[in-house]
């Protein structure tokens, strides 16, 4: 049954929703292309990583339908009925779900690249563990509370908002602290080596920068939107394409890897001088680890000339045994 005018304003609400929607749906395609891009340029990685970008961007296609479906209803299926505004439509409600488990996933691939990087210190992991417990935990009490609510104007009492605000505010803790301990290790040890080593790791920390600086931005973004303007949607910009982010940040993390390894030393020379200065191999491995997801076991790669003639391969080759 239509009323004569809405409960709420619909221009803070629903166009602040639509532009969300639309900038999903361009991350996703962004998304999609990276995907592609990862199982064409890296048939050799494990299962186990492969299995890692499906899911992810399975999860990320099907928060994708879900808030397209959901704003869909408000928009369309509803148009003209401003009673309807204020319906609980469910694919709203459950979207943020797959954002959550998109992100710990993600930030479980940063941390345990860390982990191994950092020779196993267990400081942040059992840190990340906590906060990820808490994401969860508080996005499950929004997602059960929010299906059983009478109204969507539920969605901003007391429990709710505190909740969100807390959600927002321990992802991006989350993600600025991964960036900060991958950027820290890798300038403490830029000085190691030779110049175009030094240079790879320059980017390599700028990447890391880069890496948890959107999500945590979009993450800081939506938290004050929502704690300053808790009565209507503009919040929904930078939180509904959370989850493209993170996929996104993923891939991008994953493709990375032959363009670093281009800034890698190239000819013999650079391999003897990586296998004379002190310490030199351990942190290339370390490196390798943030680059690779994994440690190297492969000890004839960068150990010197010996290795490399009796391998008589080329530096090409050394390079896709990564």
């Amino acid at each position: 049954m239509s009323t004569t005018s809405p409960p709420f304003p619909t221009g803070p609400n629903y166009g602040p929703m639509y532009m969300a929607m639309l900038l999903c749906v361009g991350l996703w395609g962004v998304s999609c292309m990276q995907t592609f891009l990862y199982f064409l340029r890296y048939p050799n990685d494990e299962i186990s990583l492969k299995f890692l970008v499906f899911s992810v961007w399975l999860l990320d296609t099907t928060h994708q339908v879900l808030v397209v479906k959901g704003v869909y209803t408000y928009l369309v299926s509803q148009f003209g009925n401003y009673q309807g505004l204020i319906d609980i439509v469910p694919e709203i409600i459950w979207a943020p779900l797959f954002t959550t488990i998109v992100g710990l996933l993600t930030q479980a691939f940063f941390v345990y690249r860390i982990w191994r990087f950092g020779k196993n210190i267990l400081a942040l992991p059992v840190f990340w563990a906590l906060a990820a417990a808490y994401q969860l935990a508080s996005c499950l009490v929004y997602v059960s509370k929010g299906t059983h609510a009478s109204s969507a104007l539920v969605l901003t009492d007391s429990l709710f908002t505190p909740l969100t605000i807390s959600y927002f505010g321990t992802a991006a803790i989350v993600d600025v602290m991964i960036a900060a301990c991958l950027t820290y290790k890798l300038l403490r040890d830029r000085s190691v080596g030779t110049k175009r080593y030094e240079k790879m790791l320059q980017r390599l920390a700028i990447f890391s920068i880069n890496s948890g600086a959107w999500t945590a931005i979009f993450s800081l973004l939506a938290l004050a939107l929502f704690a300053a303007l808790p009565s209507n949607l503009i919040y929904v910009v930078f939180d509904f394409p959370l989850c493209s982010l993170y996929c996104n940040t993923l891939l991008a993390n994953l493709n990375v890897r032959s363009h670093v390894r281009s800034l890698a030393p190239a000819d013999k020379g650079d391999l003897v001088l990586f296998s004379t200065v002190t310490g030199t191999d351990q942190i290339e491995s370390e490196v390798r680890t943030i680059v690779i997801g994994r440690p190297v076991t492969d000890s004839r790669i960068y150990r010197g000339p010996v290795a490399c003639d009796a391998l008589s391969t080329t530096n090409a080759t050394i390079h896709d045994k990564c």
